[in-house]
């Protein structure tokens, strides 16, 4: 406990609570934020639908998004795991997402064809952050 929270006669915090906890605080901004962008729409143009027309109407979407969030909970949970038995640093390093979308963004889906100066200073700054991150991470390892 690098911030002396816990007593010293506390356990340590075990890898599948920590991802319960972390599942709760993400659950939790996610209602929070989706009811913030809620809030300024104007509903009156909207059609009124129930659930079950939400849970009818493009299902294959759905279960597309589904198989999306379990796919995600499984990595996250891979990632706490990782976390366990590497050190917390360690797994935090692979967290490249943003940099490998990119790439496959303008790689495989050709969709920074026309991008300005100012993205592609964003871009740039991106990995040159990221780099810069990695390499302090690695030369931060004392033997």
């Amino acid at each position: 406990d690098p911030f002396n929270w816990y007593a010293n006669n506390g356990g340590a915090l075990p890898v599948p609570c920590a991802n319960l906890w972390f599942s709760f605080a993400f659950a939790a901004c996610s209602v929070i934020g989706n009811l913030r962008l809620m809030r300024g729409t104007n509903y009156s143009s909207l059609a009124v639908t129930s659930w079950q027309d939400y849970l009818v109407e493009n299902f294959e979407e759905r279960k597309q998004a589904l198989a999306a969030g379990a796919l995600c909970a499984f990595g996250n949970w891979l990632q706490f795991q990782g976390g366990f038995l590497a050190g917390f640093a360690a797994a935090d390093m692979v967290q490249a997402y943003p940099l490998v979308a990119t790439l496959w963004d303008y790689f495989l889906f050709n969709e920074f064809h026309q991008m300005t100066y100012r993205v592609v200073a964003v871009l740039i700054l991106m990995y040159i952050s990221y780099l810069i991150g990695i390499s302090m991470l690695a030369f931060s390892i004392s033997e």
